[in-house]
This record gives structure tokens, sequence and C-alpha cells, in this order.
């Protein structure tokens, strides 16, 4: 009966251990990123937090900006700009 009771208390920890290794991390939106770019984009869209303006912005290459992490999200996943 012990070793059936550790074996489950085991099992237990290692799903319990699982299910925290490959719990995703969600970002916060509206947190400022510094930004690089590692290729020339144009009418990059950016939105302030809590404002309904948009303004467009034009990246060169190496170009350095502090932008809502919300609007360059996509240019993250395209390999478009890198963090720094």
């Amino acid at each position: 009966m012990g070793c059936l009771l550790l074996k489950s208390v085991t099992h237990y920890i290692y799903f319990y251990m699982l299910s925290y290794i490959f719990t995703v991390v969600k970002p916060d939106y509206y947190t400022y990123v510094f930004i690089k770019s590692d290729k020339p984009v144009t009418g990059v869209s950016i939105t302030e937090p809590g404002s309904v303006d948009e303004e467009l912005v034009d990246l060169d290459t190496n170009d350095q900006q502090l932008l809502p992490y919300k609007s360059v999200e996509h240019l993250l996943n395209n390999s478009s700009i890198h963090l720094i």
C-alpha cells in the first residue's frame, strides 16, 4: 500500500511539473519594448495604449524605437525586427 501511495504521489508531482513547464506565458500587449529593425518596414501602425488614434511609422534597417508590444508583435513573428 505504501509503495502504491508513493508511486501515485510521484506521478502527481511529475505531471504537475510538466504542466508548469509547458505553461504559455502571455505577453503584456500594452508594455513598451525596445526594438531594432532587421530590414526596412513601411507603414507600421502604432496605437498608443488606451487610445483610438493610429500613427503610421516607417522603419529603416537598424532603426531603434520604443514602441507598444501590441503594435509590433507581428513584426517579431516574421523576423522583421528583434527586441533589444
